[in-house]
């Protein structure tokens, strides 16, 4: 079934914080995730370390990836089954969530606004610039297809996470 309309606030903060977790075009985690590829694929280990530790990232990002469909999708997703009186929680409890999701999407839509930032903390810890800035789209990369593939990889975890979670838990 489609998303319950009985917590519509809660729903949306929930599919927010999933997208950007999943790492979704257009939102901030899919612009950190491929600054994230960027920087293991020219790390100075030797060849076979870097492929190494590169798909070790693709299958944590889709585990990640699995993992916020299931927290902020899943709750959200099927028919309603009777409770007393379905109503969304608090404006406390979602307006922190929804701001924040709202945030990455709008990060992710102009990562610019984050660069500096992130740029200042790089080089303070690292004590050299920062390499690329920012960007949404840094065109039809092997990054791009990792991000792809990992998104790809989270979607399946998802549709068949109870499945995965007998094979891990028997």
């Amino acid at each position: 079934g489609g998303l319950q309309r009985t917590m519509p606030a809660t729903a949306l903060a929930g599919v927010l914080a999933a997208a950007s977790m999943a790492g979704i075009p257009l939102f901030f985690g899919f612009v950190a995730k491929e600054q994230f590829y960027d920087g293991v694929r020219v790390s100075a280990f030797p060849g076979v370390w870097t492929a190494l530790l590169v798909t070790l990232s693709v299958v944590a990002s889709m585990c990640l990836g699995g993992a916020g469909f299931v927290a902020g999708i899943a709750p959200f997703r099927g028919r309603l089954t009777p409770a007393p009186a379905p109503h969304d929680v608090p404006r406390a409890m979602w307006l922190g969530p929804l701001i924040l999701g709202g945030a990455g999407l709008l990060l992710g839509i102009v990562p610019g606004l984050a660069s500096g930032p992130i740029s200042l903390a790089g080089e303070a810890v690292t004590g050299a610039p920062a390499g690329l800035p920012l960007a949404l789209w840094q065109g039809f990369t092997t990054t791009l297809l990792l991000s792809i593939l990992t998104l790809g990889g989270a979607v399946v975890l998802f549709t068949y996470r109870a499945r995965v979670w007998r094979l891990a838990w028997p």
